[in-house]
């Protein structure tokens, strides 16, 4: 309310979207409603999309909070396109959403927790193009919740409150609720604090970003389709900068998201290889592989769009925090016994990725190929490729339910026990 009537204000021509998530029964048709009228008496049409949120997240394989967002953007998306169709200039059309202030908080703190690096400290960005290179703003990003209802009592507005905001069943609404007020009992202004260190970290990710772009521009090559970078003046460059360089170069063939550190270290390992055709298979079906003196970036044309297709990510929590709702979406295993077999930064090394030669499952009392494994399953030849699993090198930590894999299969050795006091938790998105 308070972003639609400021830029109402401003002079800009508005086309609401209203997402319907049907999460709240009665209350999520009255909002729908409400916004609907509050439309036609300003004179503008809304977009309404209505769709069942907890069964798109069921039979994705997401949360309810990703399947949400997921269906905002892509309204918000189709809205932009609709428009552009009609004539209206690129440059004229821009999505507008009402992050605040303490949305930014929320973010910073959420992606600390799942173990972001230093880029993720930034948070959201002021401004940031869409896949389909429509921008999307955030005006009210350094803006309070505080500053925002004061507005909307001084227009005498009445926006729509959302009680499920203030039920700790999210992620993020246990951040708000929970962690921040303990937070603040260390620091008050533990929120301002917060902020600070996501300037700083803005800062520091656009110099580094800056640099990783002015050396991609003038090193890259293209040829049939994949990026070639020089591999003995890219190991010169400091890790920061070479990394920043791998995800530009990866975006360009077709990686834009799920690439993680682990990642990064496992093309710093082919880079500095004595093997002159050292390979690493990254996600989304793109690839990284020495050619002499080259590094050679490739990726998948049939690989699935962004947003589609699993996503893996791992974490370090404390055995006590494995509860019994992580033991339904995941797989955990014990962190100590991992660094026995793998070694230090075992958790770094697990990638999600399709099979290769040489794949293996540990069982009791010995290994079972992963080759017959899918024989086993009767899985059809021209579906094995699409198995997905998680794995250290050739060897399966976890294979999670999927397409012809009726029930998970878990590495044995690795198991969580009472005396475990650290776990690594998988879980595969998607």
């Amino acid at each position: 309310m308070c972003l639609f009537f400021l830029l109402k204000k401003m002079g800009y021509r508005l086309h609401p979207v209203h997402v319907n998530h049907q999460i709240r029964p009665g209350d999520a048709d009255r909002d729908q409603k409400y916004v609907e009228e509050l439309a036609r008496a300003q004179g503008l049409t809304c977009r309404v999309v209505s769709f069942d949120c907890v069964k798109a997240a069921q039979d994705q394989g997401i949360t309810t909070e990703e399947a949400g967002r997921n269906m905002r953007y892509q309204s918000f998306r189709k809205e932009a396109e609709s428009l552009l169709a009609s004539g209206i200039p690129g440059e004229q059309i821009a999505i507008a959403v009402a992050h605040n202030a303490e949305d930014q908080v929320e973010t910073v703190l959420f992606r600390l927790l799942r173990g972001t690096g230093p880029d993720g400290l930034a948070g959201m960005d002021y401004k940031r193009m869409d896949p389909s290179g429509v921008p999307i703003v955030r005006p009210l990003l350094d803006v309070s919740r505080e500053e925002i209802l004061r507005f909307c009592r001084e227009q005498e507005l009445s926006p729509c409150m959302d009680h499920t905001n203030e039920v700790p069943v999210y992620a993020r609404n246990r951040i708000r609720l929970e962690l921040i007020p303990a937070l603040a009992e260390y620091n008050p202004s533990v929120k301002e604090a917060v902020l600070r260190l996501s300037h700083i970290a803005a800062e520091d990710k656009a110099f580094l970003a800056g640099l990783a772009e002015n050396w991609l521009a003038s090193h890259m090559e293209e040829a049939d389709g994949n990026l070639i970078l020089p591999a003995a003046e890219l190991s010169e460059l400091a890790d920061a900068v070479r990394h920043r360089v791998y995800a530009l170069a990866l975006e360009q063939v077709g990686l834009s998201e799920d690439l993680a550190y682990s990642h990064m270290k496992a093309m710093d390992g082919i880079l500095c290889s004595p093997n002159p055709s050292a390979r690493v298979d990254l996600p989304r079906g793109t690839s990284a592989r020495r050619q002499y003196d080259k590094l050679v970036l490739s990726g998948d044309k049939n690989a699935p769009e962004e947003g589609d297709g699993p996503r893996i990510m791992v974490r370090r929590i404390p055995a006590e925090e494995y509860t019994q709702e992580l033991r339904k979406t995941g797989a955990a295993f014990d962190e100590e016994r991992l660094k026995e077999h793998f070694g230090e930064g075992a958790g770094e090394k697990i990638l999600l990725r399709s099979r290769q030669a040489g794949d293996f499952l540990p069982i009791p009392g010995g290994r079972k190929k992963l080759q017959d494994l899918l024989v086993d399953q009767k899985i059809p030849r021209d579906l094995r490729d699409g198995i997905y699993f998680a794995a250290v090198g050739n060897e399966i930590l976890y294979l999670p339910a999927q397409k012809g894999i009726e029930k998970p299969r878990y590495n044995p050795q690795f198991f969580v026990t009472e005396t475990t006091k650290n776990v690594i938790y998988i879980e595969i998105i998607g």
